[in-house]
């Protein structure tokens, strides 16, 4: 499937896990973008961020293969205004590891979706809501 301007959040995750999947690359969807797949696009996010232990050069090639292209510490894609970050791995919620078999797989039509579970995803935007406000003490 290729990436296009009509496309949901959803949807360009789902073609960039599946591609990093089938390419042997663990990478697990986290932060906003988790947010706006169960809240059915009610919280809005314009990044993807994805966290894998693969070596930046790994995910840099599947990257381009899809179209996108490196941006600072973002990929962008010409066909889309949503952005992808490959933040630092392990997958943390506060000072807690998260196992990536923790993690589920969500079909999104003929595409597999790794993301946090709704709980961790939860979990996730809670943390950085309290670290937000301690940050402002």
């Amino acid at each position: 499937m290729q990436i296009h301007e009509d496309l949901t959040l959803v949807e360009v995750a789902a073609i960039i896990s599946d591609a990093l999947t089938k390419a042997g690359i663990t990478a697990v969807l986290s932060g906003g973008s988790a947010a706006t797949v169960y809240s059915e696009n009610e919280y809005q996010s314009d990044d993807l961020d994805f966290i894998s232990p693969a070596s930046h050069q790994s995910l840099s090639e599947i990257m381009t293969k899809l179209g996108f292209s490196k941006q600072g510490r973002s990929f962008v894609h010409p066909n889309t205004y949503y952005f992808v970050e490959f933040p630092t791995s392990p997958i943390m919620i506060g000072n807690q590891y998260i196992n990536y078999q923790e993690c589920i797989i969500q079909q999104i039509n003929e595409l597999e979706l790794r993301i946090l579970t709704p709980t961790l995803c939860v979990m996730d935007r809670l943390a950085g809501f309290i670290i937000g406000v301690i940050a402002k003490i």
